[in-house]
């Protein structure tokens, strides 16, 4: 711990410090009053820093995934919202936006009861990791300047995101949670997070309503604790995916890669 509070991560190998990793590591820093909207950023060579979107908060202590030897601070990025007090995603949605994951759909509005769309989620997954660009995978429904199309790019190129067929994308299509299952699934293999376990859904009255492509992405899901049946007892594949219900399923799904 430095006199300026911030925490410097040396990794060596005998006596060589390793600059960059393979492979991320998770290092777990005590740091006092944490809440929601604690976030760990990146103190780079310059001086400038950058949020460590797959860091989150467990007590008294912060994990944040880390690429190698760093230097990292935590501070409060709180976003103010006047649609969400009350609401019992408000945590979440403090932690997807502190995160950048997510941002507002307006002037101090979050919107958590619109459904998410197929161009949000991709948007979302593409910020959470820290938004690779250089991708040119492209479909005619997709402006050059739209607000997802770097996103899409990268989920395509990387068969994280499929096309919906004949060169589109449909962005504005609205996600369910069969699809919001399977994008994380992707997402998951692609990066190296265990995607093993698997929960047996046969005991849902709606099992049999799970489409054939999300079938093993729902059963990791599920064991994953990342997402979870509704009040009454259902799956409910096709049901959509909320904005706060994405919030909820992101903060948990960033607590599992960091297991």
């Amino acid at each position: 711990i430095n006199d300026d509070q911030s925490v410097s991560v040396t990794v060596k190998k005998d006596s060589t410090t390793v600059e960059t990793l393979a492979q991320p590591m998770k290092v777990t820093v005590g740091v006092e009053d944490l809440t929601d909207t604690t976030v760990a950023y990146l103190v780079n060579a310059d001086g400038t820093e950058t949020i460590i979107k797959k860091s989150i908060a467990r007590e008294d202590e912060m994990d944040v995934l880390l690429k190698g030897s760093a230097k990292v601070v935590f501070k409060e990025n709180e976003k103010s919202f006047n649609d969400i007090s009350g609401h019992w995603a408000s945590s979440s949605i403090g932690f997807a936006t502190s995160h950048e994951l997510f941002q507002g759909t307006g002037e101090g509005v979050f919107s958590p009861e619109v459904t998410m769309t197929r161009g949000m989620i991709v948007t979302v997954l593409h910020r959470l990791e820290d938004t690779p660009q250089g991708a040119n995978a492209s479909f005619g429904d997709v402006a050059s300047g739209s607000y997802c199309a770097e996103a899409v790019a990268w989920g395509s190129e990387k068969g994280i995101v499929l096309g919906a067929g004949g060169n589109s994308f449909n962005p504005d299509g609205e996600v369910t949670r069969q699809d919001l299952a399977t994008f994380l699934y992707r997402y998951a293999g692609k990066y190296g997070v265990d995607t093993t376990g698997r929960t047996n859904l046969s005991s849902f009255p709606d099992a049999g309503a799970v489409n054939s492509y999300a079938k093993d992405a729902l059963e990791w899901a599920f064991n994953a604790g990342l997402i979870k049946g509704g009040d009454d007892g259902r799956l409910d594949p096709a049901g959509k995916a909320t904005r706060a219900q994405v919030a909820a399923i992101l903060q948990r799904f960033v607590s599992y890669i960091n297991k």
